[in-house]
């Protein structure tokens, strides 16, 4: 009697990962931890920057909204399964240029200007707000909305 469904092997099984190939389900489940810790993160380094924006810290405020739109590009390069998603994952680790490409990519496949302009804000504020600390906290706040809308195509 042949069994009647033929499931994906576990690890430490013929097929599973045991053997180097990754199974279906160990896959997913591993991509389903990721992308809700990402999203938590992408929301903590938003809230982070709203209330340094409430004590008047233009620095700090600056680069946690940086970090919450660099995440949410990263996390949607992932979604989309941009070339640059998977040459970061080669290298183990992303650069300006993969970030910008990116953004290009996904402004592209989504025919959406507003990633490229929210992008903009971001990396100004990680240069100009938090390397360069020559942003006023009115200039940080400005831009939040930008980021805060590129936050909100990801959670779509």
């Amino acid at each position: 009697m042949s069994p009647r469904y033929n499931f994906l092997p576990l690890p430490g099984q013929e097929g599973g990962q045991g053997d180097g190939r990754k199974g279906f389900f160990s896959t997913l489940l591993v991509r389903l931890i990721v992308e809700k810790t990402n999203a938590v993160n992408i929301r903590r380094f938003f809230e982070e920057a709203k209330a340094q924006i409430e004590q008047g810290d233009p620095i700090q405020a600056s680069e946690k909204l940086y970090k919450a739109a660099e995440e949410t590009v990263k996390r949607l390069a992932e979604r989309f399964d941009l070339p640059q998603w998977i040459e970061a994952s080669r290298k183990e680790r992303w650069t300006a240029a993969l970030l910008f490409g990116a953004v290009q990519g996904l402004a592209e496949r989504t025919n959406r200007q507003e990633i490229l302009n929210a992008w903009h804000a971001a990396w100004f504020l990680h240069v100009e707000g938090f390397h360069e600390a020559r942003l006023e906290i009115e200039a940080v706040n400005f831009r939040l909305p930008l980021v805060e809308e590129l936050i909100k195509l990801a959670d779509t």
